[in-house]
């Protein structure tokens, strides 16, 4: 019985002949433990209608004789989860009204002008839930970019906010479990310019930002959610851009790429002034100048008689 916790444990140099005053169970005990038979089967008839009763009780309210809560489980830490869905609202929210304040100079009187801009865009987010309870300050990370191999950011992890973006929490949101938020990753606009979608349009002078997808291609993004309160969430996003918002497509890597519809084939064309794309031969008075223009197939299709 001590040994369960059932009763207190007794102290053996307090113990009398008769082993009276007994903690738990009230009242002396004559020959209490007069053979070791007829303790044992004491203690048996005891523990049984103990743990009769307890069965019948919530676990988290059982306690043990020194006061500490048995629990049967461990309970479960509270976890985040990021998905993507282009079906989901939430993640694809289109025609959205992008505004931004610019200060213009007057001319060189008075002080700077400030002037709202607002341009329609189609937003990209990331779905970020909580599980087996809230957490609070979460913060989105954009950790990388890559393009045919190729890492476009150099080691810059910007900050992405939670939509929507101008709140004072964007940068600091609390989940609430049942309750998902959504974390900007990339706008899209009108004359399909791309941007990445920087807390408060902050991010290093290093990165060319408004260039980062000018070439049509398939880009890998990988970002995370952190949390002091939780284990770090990531995901990563495959962005398949063929510089043309209405066929653009975002999956996650978890998701199969043959349930995407694949868009129509586009032909990517490049011209340039050095290289390969441009020769000049002949003498002083005899130059001749040879213009290349390099035609590729972005979406790597077999070539077709007579298509280019």
């Amino acid at each position: 019985m001590e040994e369960d916790g059932v009763i207190a444990r007794q102290e053996e140099a307090h113990f009398t002949e008769d082993d009276y005053s007994a903690a738990v169970i009230p009242g002396t005990h004559q020959n209490f433990n007069y053979r070791d038979e007829d303790a044992k089967y004491v203690a048996d008839v005891l523990l049984t209608q103990i743990r009769n009763v307890w069965s019948t009780q919530d676990p988290a309210n059982q306690h043990d004789a020194r006061g500490a809560p048995l629990l049967t489980e461990p309970q479960p830490k509270a976890a985040l989860n990021c998905s993507f869905d282009m079906s989901d609202p939430g993640c694809v929210r289109r025609n959205t009204v992008y505004t931004e304040t610019l200060m213009l100079p007057d001319g060189g009187v008075g002080q700077p002008r400030q002037f709202i801009r607002q341009t329609k865009c189609d937003w990209y987010r990331i779905r970020v839930d909580a599980e087996h309870g809230n957490i609070a300050n979460c913060r989105g990370r954009l950790l990388s970019i890559t393009r045919a191999g190729t890492q476009l950011l150099a080691g810059e992890m910007p900050i992405l906010p939670f939509a929507p973006g101008e709140q004072p929490d964007a940068a600091a949101k609390t989940i609430h479990e049942g309750v998902p938020e959504y974390l900007d990753v990339l706008a899209i606009f009108e004359n399909n310019h791309v941007i990445v979608a920087l807390y408060r349009g902050l991010g290093s002078s290093s990165i060319n930002w408004n260039q980062i997808f000018s070439l049509a291609g398939d880009y890998t993004i990988k970002v995370a959610i952190t949390s002091p309160d939780a284990a770090r969430a990531t995901i990563d996003l495959m962005f398949m851009w063929r510089q043309d918002r209405a066929t653009a497509q975002i999956v996650s890597q978890s998701q199969r790429l043959d349930t995407i519809e694949e868009p129509p084939q586009v032909l990517q064309i490049e011209v340039g002034e050095i290289g390969p794309f441009f020769s000049t031969t002949g003498g002083l008075y005899d130059i001749k100048r040879t213009f290349n223009i390099k035609i590729s197939n972005v979406h790597n299709h077999t070539d077709s008689p007579g298509a280019c």
